[in-house]
């Protein structure tokens, strides 16, 4: 990582992958979810490194109701997964004009 980005120029955030729909097909699971403790491990090494890291963590409702990730209703209406989020139906906002 330091061969190719400095820590005298990079710096490094750290935030958890957004549940979706795609990534639940795939397997895909984030390393930390609700708190920068989870994060430590990851953390301390790039600090030790010499970066300055940044961890980013958002509003966990925004997971339950699938609004952190701008492919969620799409992919949630033509495949919905039960129990992967808390409400039946997306809520979603439209424009009648």
């Amino acid at each position: 990582l330091e061969k190719y980005f400095s820590p005298e120029i990079f710096l490094i955030k750290i935030t958890p992958l957004n549940p979706t729909v795609r990534g639940s097909e795939e397997g895909l699971k984030s390393k930390i979810i609700a708190s920068e403790e989870e994060a430590k491990e990851l953390v301390e090494p790039l600090q030790k490194a010499g970066y300055d890291v940044i961890v980013s963590i958002g509003e966990l409702d925004e997971n339950q109701v699938g609004s952190n990730c701008g492919q969620f209703v799409k992919s949630y209406l033509e495949r919905p997964k039960e129990g992967m989020y808390r409400y039946a139906q997306p809520i979603l906002a439209t424009n009648k004009e």
